[in-house]
């Protein structure tokens, strides 16, 4: 018995032996063929590009890379031939001898291999700063394509240290061979020898020493672990960072486990009791045999690639689904998303669980940097694309090879699967791997990718009898925008479910433990069928089952599966989260933290724009952190723009330069100044700034203007205060230290001259004598002109000095008196103006003494605040994918809120001084028989001229105030119902959202600095923005809205009516100028197409008289026949210009049909009949009607006819004829209808119209020339898809083109409340009136700039407007050819609104049922306009002319479009499925949120407004920035509610209620929102909590 057992022992070493022998030959094979791949695909290549333009490889860049690797292989092809040449037969025996290669090898592997090893280190170096390139990164990938490399998880660098893991796995190997070799071995001392001289090579090579010494340790430690499952730990680790026990629950199974943590994986295994451990069964790999030895001290339980892990903070003493209920404490959640799996890890202290997270953070972050270079989420998705393409192939060929089929394993069937082990050789047979190890690498990619899994998701890949399944056939598989898309409609549920009023998410109690917000699987599936986001139940249980795989949903025990039952599920954006973690985190916290959404600074900043001058920089910058101004020419364009010294520089002409070195900032200056093109600074800055002026010979330089508080209106080029740094608009806080916020404007005068040395006399009386002696203001209506941006305006506006008794000059001042009949129901409003230029300076009176003991000084000290600042805030995070993500958020002012309403009331002054004179004209014009009738026209056109007359005074003076204007910068919302502020939107701001997607930690970012380390669009690198415009209610808030707003009051009596006769008048015009314009078009027509057929007449009559000559040989031929043969000629050649006359000729004859329709509409004829009275209708008009319509009929017909007939003198006249009788009519019926107006229309309607159309389009232009800018810039992400933001540029300004550009306007109005109500009825009639509204973009004179907004001027009338955006010229090149050559660029506007609060919660039934019908109408109109456009925008993407011939072309194209075309379409039906249970009553703030991302898929501009523009507002907005970043940027689910609370509690929102009321607090009244509408508690007003 024991002889057997000792026989036994004896065997099993032989054949241990003989498969150390064979695993050495074999992985010198497999070694060979990885550094002749590395030698012909990658060396040959970069020899033969040493003069390619893009990627150019020089000698020296080769030899550092490469150093002497052919060396290397040359050296180890003569090492496998002596191997093999010890092993008889080509198998190797038990007697095989090969220690004595090793030891003969050993002087010839130290010199090569020490050369090698001292460049490596260089070596790498050079390739990481290669790869930062993506032209070479791109070759070094091709480089693998074209080699055949199928290992697409592998990089260069791995290649290059391939020769080293190499050499260093020696020893091991030897000494394994030593190992199994009896003592009477005749390789035994040879043997022995080998490891010592192999263990003697690796120390030579001094570098790499110690990652020498560490691959040693971790391929020893290795072959303590039972049952390794995929590579080689050395394949694809260097190193060991941390090791030890933690406590594992996964499952509802709580065990120890032993984890260890690698540079590149994180590994984990049970602990075995003792050395002697069970014995594998003979199904075990046996390339694993090594690691399967008797002195195992772990068993392999699971491997997770950190590129794949996610971990999550645990709260101590959370007991939630993912730890079975389980209490955890030291606890942390470990996701592996390639098998989609989670579990728990729990440490033994607080300190050893922050040590085990910041581990993994680091390696795991250091790991994705290394991988992708900089961090490239675009060259992510390229290698995530190539190996989805590779799964796909082999997918096909291993379906056809029958490698996929039905197998059966353990009693149970599993359909198309196929075994490990069969996959992995049919890949070498193939030639798609070279060996089996190549196998398993290759089939954990496709594992850890996604492409493949296990049949019951337990094993990595292995090559044994373990089955698998491409996820292709199990529907599992999930493509790239299948994902994001998956996201957006995970989100898209949730917000919907929540921002119901009364929401199916419920408290509901499972095993004694309350679940909040759940809801069983069969109620969210009605709920999902019901409001059509699915069609039947099963694709609803599709749905859930997908939600739960991607980490939005899951059960709330997490053991069960979604199903159409009575279990209960939540989504993971509920889970509890303690609120006051909630946007607490800071710079100091630990890694683990800072993985979280969180802010990271905020600060304000404020834009400049320098003209550029011949005389080159009129500036100076110094090389500091940041970057500052070190001096500024006196009464230079950058001063006067703004600029002073100290000034912190954060990026020139849009190009981040704070942490960039000071000669590429002057670069970017010296480029700017060589193109002549001006500098757009962007500055750090403070809200307040103190400046010492000291008086010149001409006082002070400035004049001031206002009280409550005193502003600062202009400033002198280069005088004292200019050079102190003040600037026009600065509000004066304090004067040499004395608080003057909130005194008047003759309190700061007094502050000003007192104790300063300017003024008259030195003592106080008589500087109160002065200062007094002007009070007797007169009244001017001379604007003062004001700072238009870079560009100031030298001849300011100087009053005429007045003299002293004493005969000096005064300070001048001047009060702008409002007259009171121009502002009905405002007390009379002024603004004073005090001018402190041309002061006799008090000479050598500096500390003379004054009256109370007080001295002058030789300055004067004036703090001012600054207005117009942008707000900035930002946030990072890493996303679902391992991106890390920054987010910055810029609120800026409207540059457009006084600028547009001034325009606007110059244009409507001009239209309505017109139309006075019209009405003057009446005087005699119209009389009638009837007494009363004459009396009431009389009366009311008189009345009317009179109103008219008052509008056009009421207006001129709102225009110089307007246009002096200063301070505030923009209208506030308690300033919404002041009368001269009427025409500005309330509260306008623009915001931006600007998400930089990058791999790895950014320093910078982590510090807090206001810079990123990588900011210049470099690789790895990826930015885009997205745009929100924010305002207050476009209504009339000045006047009352007791009677309703303008929806109510113009559906009373006629004013519906005398709206669209308005435009009938104007349309009379416009159609008719269309119609002269097709007559001039056919005229030219036929002119050009006759003198075209007489020149082809005259060749082919004369070429068929030639012939017929040289037939007959008779030139003599009679004039008649040359006559006959010219006409024959001019009757074949007829129909070749018929063509283009057929088409002018029919869009004439379609006009006229139109024309006609107009004057003879339903309106017409009424109007008609209503003025039937006056002279000089002759007939009845329904007789008239009849007579006009069977005329215009005879006269298109006879245009018909002499189309049909070829004959040009008659069709001219036909259409003359035409022409001439619609010119007779139109005198005639533009009187009747302006008599109709004069008799009907309220012109007070038109004044309230006027305003709130002002306040609309100058919010929409605020958004609108953003989006425009931005994406000229190639920066905007304007239908918000997962594209690059340059592709998305271009293809909005190709669609503005076509389709115009749709104003989606979103509101927040409570309708229940009257003075809302009345809100939201001025502004269905404000928005709609945009649609009369083009656009269209012109270039600016050369050496001309934009400023820092896009100029404009707007011309037309109210019924047809046209405003015209001014660009520079490189700007205007990048427009669409259509846009530079004139195309105009139609509005498209909706309005969809819906209240925060039910409208059920109102107490009288009556204004609910109002309310509900107002909400319910204007949301009706705007989903049939928003379908409507989404038609056309369809179309336009599906245009058969922009589609390639090809048809494998035609289709891939097809297919590109179509998926987000199709995404849209379930949008809008669920948009409209929505709209259905509005109608049913049952409210969903979500609607507004479908609409708006359906109007941000087809690129609108999104308006986003409640009654003041603050609080409402704010959440609606953040929730809008969330959804968007969860949808388009990986924003972790988990995260959702953190984001929302971080960027309400510390984002720009809560700066702008602040600013308009000095309260960082959000304040609701009434009825509280749905959940994702309310505030975080720290920041919602305390007596609102108490509803709570």
């Amino acid at each position: 018995m024991a002889d057997g057992s000792h026989t036994e022992a004896i065997e099993k070493k032989k054949r241990l032996r003989v498969m150390v022998i064979k695993e050495i030959v074999q992985t010198e094979q497999d070694f060979i063929s990885k550094i002749e791949m590395l030698c012909n695909d990658f060396l040959k290549n970069m020899r033969e590009r040493q003069t390619f333009d893009a990627v150019r490889f020089s000698p020296d860049i080769i030899a550092t890379l490469f150093c002497n690797i052919e060396a290397v292989l040359e050296l180890h092809r003569q090492f496998l031939q002596s191997l093999n040449g010890r092993i008889k037969g080509d198998v190797p025996r038990f007697t095989t001898e090969i220690g004595t290669v090793f030891v003969e090898f050993r002087d010839r592997f130290k010199p090569v291999y020490s050369e090698y090893g001292k460049n490596h280190e260089k070596a790498q170096k050079m390739l990481n700063e290669l790869m930062q390139d993506q032209h070479y990164r791109a070759f070094f990938q091709g480089c693998m394509l074209m080699g055949g490399q199928k290992d697409q998880t592998e990089e260069i660098h791995g290649y290059l240290l391939a020769p080293l893991q190499r050499v260093c796995k020696y020893p091991l190997l030897v000494r394994e061979l030593a190992k199994y070799t009896p003592a009477d071995h005749h390789d035994f001392g040879p043997s022995t020898e080998a490891a010592e001289a192999m263990k003697d090579v690796c120390s030579v090579i001094n570098e790499t020493k110690r990652r020498m010494e560490k691959l040693v340790a971790i391929a020893e430690w290795q072959t303590t672990v039972e049952g390794w499952e995929g590579s080689n730990i050395t394949d694809t680790c260097n190193e060991m960072v941390k090791q030890g026990p933690l406590m594992k629950i996964s499952s509802g199974n709580t065990q120890e486990r032993s984890f260890f943590l690698f540079d590149n994986l994180l590994v984990y295994c049970k602990k075995n009791s003792g050395i002697a451990t069970r014995r594998h069964s003979k199904k075990t790999e046996k390339k694993n045999s090594l690691a399967m030895n008797e002195s195992s001290l772990y068993t392999f339980k699971g491997r997770i690639p950190l590129s794949q892990i996610e971990i999550e903070n645990i709260e101590d003493g959370t007991a939630d689904y993912h730890s079975s209920g389980t209490k955890v404490v030291h606890g942390w959640k470990v996701h592996n998303s390639s098998k989609r799996k989670w579990f728990v890890c729990i440490a033994k202290t607080k300190d050893e669980k922050s040590e085990w997270m910041d581990a993994i953070l680091t390696q795991r972050d250091r790991r994705r940097k290394l991988h992708l270079l900089g961090g490239s989420a675009l060259d992510f998705t390229a290698a995530w694309s190539l190996i989805q393409d590779k799964g796909m192939r082999l997918h096909g060929q291993m379906r056809d090879n029958g490698i996929i089929k039905d197998r059966s394993k353990h009693l149970r069937t599993y359909h198309k699967s196929f075994v490990g082990s069969e996959f992995a050789q049919w890949l070498v047979d193939q030639n798609e791997v070279g060996s089996v190890e190549e196998a398993v690498t290759m089939g954990q990619a496709l594992l850890d990718n996604g492409i493949i899994h296990h049949v019951n998701d337990r094993h990595n890949f292995k090559s044994s009898n373990v089955l698998y399944r491409f996820r292709f056939d199990d529907g599992t598989f999930k493509a790239k925008h299948e994902m994001q898309d998956l996201l957006a409609k995970g989100a898209r549920i949730y917000v919907r479910l929540h921002s119901q009023f009364s929401s199916p998410l419920k408290d509901h109690t499972h095993h004694l433990k309350t679940f909040p917000f759940s809801i069983s699987g069969s109620k969210l599936i009605d709920w999902l069928i019901q409001n059509g986001d699915v069609c039947k139940r099963d694709e609803a249980i599709s749905l859930g089952q997908s939600l739960i795989a991607n980490g939005f949903l899951h059960h709330v025990t997490d053991k069960h599966p979604f199903k159409d039952d009575q279990a209960l599920f939540k989504f993971i954006v509920d889970e509890d989260k303690k609120e006051s973690d909630v946007g607490t985190l800071k710079k100091g916290a630990t890694l683990s933290a800072r993985m979280e959404f969180r802010e990271i600074d905020s600060y304000r900043s404020r834009t400049i724009v320098v003209p550029s001058t011949e005389e080159g920089n009129d500036f100076e910058v110094e090389d500091t952190e940041p970057i500052t101004v070190s001096s500024v020419v006196s009464g230079s364009p950058a001063q006067m723009a703004g600029l002073k010294v100290g000034d912190e520089v954060l990026a020139v002409n849009g190009r981040q330069v704070a942490y960039s070195s000071l000669d590429e900032v002057l670069s970017v200056i010296r480029i700017a100044g060589e193109r002549a093109a001006p500098l757009r600074l962007l500055l750090l800055a403070k809200k307040s700034h103190t400046s010492d002026i000291v008086p010149g010979t001409n006082g002070l330089g400035f004049d001031i203007r206002g009280h409550n508080p005193v502003f600062i209106a202009t400033i002198d080029k280069g005088g004292p205060a200019a050079n102190a740094g003040l600037m026009p608009g600065n509000c004066i806080l304090q004067v040499n230290g004395q608080d003057v916020s909130m005194a008047g404007h003759t309190a700061v005068v007094a502050a000003i001259i007192q104790g300063s040395a300017v003024g008259r006399t030195p003592t106080k009386v008589a500087l109160e004598k002065d200062l007094y002696e002007s009070s007797d203001d007169e009244v001017c209506t001379t604007p003062v002109r004001r700072n238009t941006g870079f560009s100031w305006e030298e001849d300011i506006y100087s009053p005429s000095a007045r003299v002293s008794p004493h005969g000096s000059p005064l300070l001048r001042r001047k009060r702008f008196q409002t007259r009171s009949d121009s502002l009905s129901g405002d007390r009379p409003m002024s603004v004073v103006y005090t001018d402190f230029r041309n002061l006799e300076l008090v000479g050598g009176l500096q500390g003379l003494p004054l009256e109370g003991g007080n001295k002058l000084n030789s300055f004067v000290s004036i703090t001012v605040g600054i207005g117009g600042l942008d707000h900035n805030t930002r946030y990072a995070y890493e996303s679902a994918g391992g991106s890390r993500i920054v987010v910055l958020e810029t609120m800026s002012e409207s540059k457009y809120c006084f600028s547009v309403p001034i325009e606007l009331l110059k244009l409507f002054t001009a239209e309505d001084k017109e139309l006075q004179e019209q009405y003057v004209k009446l005087d005699n014009a119209c009389t009638t028989t009837v007494e009363e009738e004459q009396e009431k026209f009389e009366k009311q056109r008189h009345q009317q001229i009179s109103q008219l007359k008052s509008r056009c005074q009421s207006y001129e003076l709102a225009t110089a105030r307007l246009s002096q204007h200063l301070w505030p910068t923009f209208k506030q919302s308690h300033s919404r119902c002041q009368r001269l502020l009427s025409h500005c939107p309330t509260n306008c701001h623009m915001q931006l959202m600007e998400v930089t997607v990058r791999s790895g930690r950014s320093p910078a970012v982590e510090s807090g600095s206001l810079e990123d380390d990588d900011e210049h669009d470099g690789a790895g690198i990826q930015k885009v923005t997205y745009c929100f415009t924010t305002s207050g209610a476009v209504a009339a808030h000045h006047d009352e809205f007791s009677n309703g707003g303008l929806k109510r009051l113009y559906s009373q009596g006629h004013q519906h009516m005398v709206a669209e006769l308005r435009q009938i008048i104007y349309d009379l015009d416009a159609r008719l100028a269309e119609l002269e314009s097709d007559q001039d078009l056919i005229s030219r027509v036929v002119a050009q197409t006759a003198e075209a057929q007489l020149d082809m007449c005259l060749m082919e009559g004369e070429q068929l008289i030639a012939s017929l000559i040289a037939a007959d040989t008779n030139e003599d031929l009679p004039s008649s026949f040359r006559k006959r043969t010219l006409s024959e000629a001019a009757t074949s050649n007829r129909g070749k210009g018929s063509g283009a006359i057929r088409v002018a000729v029919n869009s004439l004859l379609t006009k006229a049909e139109k024309f006609s329709s107009l004057l003879h509409s339903d309106k017409v004829l009424k109007s008609f009949k209503r003025t039937s009275p006056f002279r000089p209708l002759t007939k009845k008009s329904d007789a008239l009607f009849g007579e006009r319509t069977a005329e215009v009929n005879d006269c298109m017909s006879k245009v018909r006819l002499a189309q049909s007939s070829h004959n040009d003198d008659v069709l001219l006249g036909a259409v003359t004829e035409l022409i001439t009788l619609f010119k007779k009519w139109i005198p005639e019926i533009k009187l009747r209808l302006e008599i109709m107006l004069i008799l009907e229309e309220d012109l007070a309607l038109l004044e309230r119209r006027d305003a709130v159309f002002s306040q609309a389009l100058a919010t929409f232009l605020t958004g609108f020339t953003q989006q425009l800018s931005l994406a000229l810039d190639g920066l905007l992400n304007a239908t918000a898809e997962y594209s690059k933001s340059n592709k998305s540029s271009a293809d909005w300004l190709e669609q503005l083109s076509y389709l115009g550009v749709l104003a989606l306007f979103e509101s927040l109005l409570d309708p229940s409340k009257p003075d809302e109500m009345g809100a939201l009825e001025d502004m269905a009639v404000g928005v709609d009136d945009l649609r009369h509204v083009s656009l269209r973009l012109k270039a600016l004179p050369p050496g001309s700039c934009m400023g820092d907004c896009i100029p404009f001027s707007i011309e037309g009338s109210r019924q047809s407007l046209m405003v015209i955006l001014s660009l520079d010229s490189d700007s205007f090149q990048k427009l669409p050819q259509k846009l530079q050559a004139g195309g105009s660029i139609k509005v498209h506007p909706v309005l969809v609104s819906h209240a925060l609060r039910s409208l059920s919660s109102t107490d009288l039934e009556s204004n609910q049922e109002k309310a509900r019908g107002l909400q319910l109408s204007v949301n009706l109109e705007a989903v049939s306009a928003l379908k409507q456009y989404y038609r056309k925008f369809r179309s336009f993407h599906l245009d058969k002319n922009k589609m390639p011939d090809a048809s494998a072309a035609k289709v891939a194209l097809l297919d590109k479009i179509l998926k987000p075309l199709n995404a849209l379409e379930e949008l809008m039906r669920a948009v409209e499925t929505s709209m259905k249970i509005h109608q049913d009553r049952v409210e969903n703030v979500g609607f507004l949120g479908l609409c708006s991302e359906a109007g941000s898929r087809m690129g609108a501009t999104l308006v986003i407004s409640c009654l003041k523009g603050t609080d409402a507002t704010a959440m609606s907005l953040t929730l809008e920035q969330v959804v968007l970043l969860t949808r388009c940027h990986g924003l972790p689910p988990k995260s959702f509610q953190t984001a929302l609370s971080v960027m309400r509690s510390q984002g720009v929102r809560i700066h702008n209620n602040k600013k308009n009321t000095n309260v960082a607090k959000f304040i609701f009244t009434g009825a509280l929102p749905p959940r994702l509408y309310l505030p975080p508690a720290a920041v919602l007003d305390s007596a609102v909590q108490s509803q709570q």
